[in-house]
């Protein structure tokens, strides 16, 4: 089976096949004993960019991975070039990787990272606050006591399912605002329908100074609501366990 060639981003399709090759190798070392023999890594990586060039298909393909392959060969003597690695496929996130000899724990980082897409989530939420909270919990790894990273990785699982949920909500929000300064505008005009007079109202509403101002309350709203629906639910279970306490206490009354 063939795809147009503009239908699929190479660089794209290139690091994931190196993602691929990586966590594989990843999942046969246990960091607990030894540090890895890597050489495998690149043997691995060798063989993919020979067939690749053999065959002369995607030609794009074999130059991206070509590429990585100089670059990370470079680095292979670097006592770091693990990390240097890891940290460039989820890019832009960083202060993550573990210090010390937790390479251990810097690898289950890596991995959860790559298999929920946090970078690639994480940048798609164009909430900056939103953002920032992700990256700085995703920074807490590398300081977070390794009996606690799992709590941690629900966490930061926990709030890109909470704000990608919330994003469309507040875009929706934006968009209505935007609509109104805009009909605003056009209830200023004598004939607001008098040629590109309705295209300019909505250049001029004043929508791109109203709505980065007012976006911040339109989140601390939204995040209200949901501590609200939090503490109903919280006291909802409370006076579940009330009751149930109660039934109790009857009973050993009766007894």
């Amino acid at each position: 089976m063939s795809f147009p060639e503009h239908s699929i981003d190479w660089q794209k399709t290139g690091r994931e096949l190196l993602i691929r090759i990586l966590i594989e190798r990843i999942d046969c070392v246990d960091f607990e004993d030894d540090e890895g023999d890597w050489a495998s890594f690149f043997q691995d990586l060798e063989v993919v960019v020979e067939d690749l060039g053999t065959s002369r298909l995607h030609q794009e393909l074999f130059e991206h991975i070509s590429q990585m392959q100089q670059r990370f060969a470079a680095d292979r003597n670097d006592a770091n070039f693990l990390q240097l690695m890891c940290e460039e496929f989820v890019q832009p996130l960083k202060g993550w990787w573990r210090p010390g000899d937790k390479r251990c724990d810097s690898m289950k980082a890596f991995q959860f990272l790559i298999k929920h897409r946090v970078a690639e989530r994480s940048s798609a939420i164009l909430v900056q606050k939103w953002r920032m909270d992700i990256q700085l919990s995703v920074e807490r790894i590398s300081s977070t006591a390794s009996s606690k990273l799992a709590a941690l990785f629900d966490t930061i699982r926990s709030k890109l399912e909470t704000y990608e949920r919330e994003y469309p909500q507040l875009m929706e929000g934006a968009f209505l605002l935007e609509l109104a300064l805009w009909k605003s505008k056009i209830d200023q005009l004598e004939d607001g329908t008098a040629g590109n007079a309705r295209g300019e109202c909505r250049i001029n509403c004043g929508a791109d100074i109203t709505i980065p101002n007012v976006l911040p309350y339109l989140i601390a709203i939204h995040q209200e609501e949901d501590n609200g629906s939090d503490g109903d639910e919280s006291s909802g279970e409370e006076d579940s366990d009330e009751g149930e306490d109660s039934e109790e206490g009857d009973g050993m009354d009766e007894d």
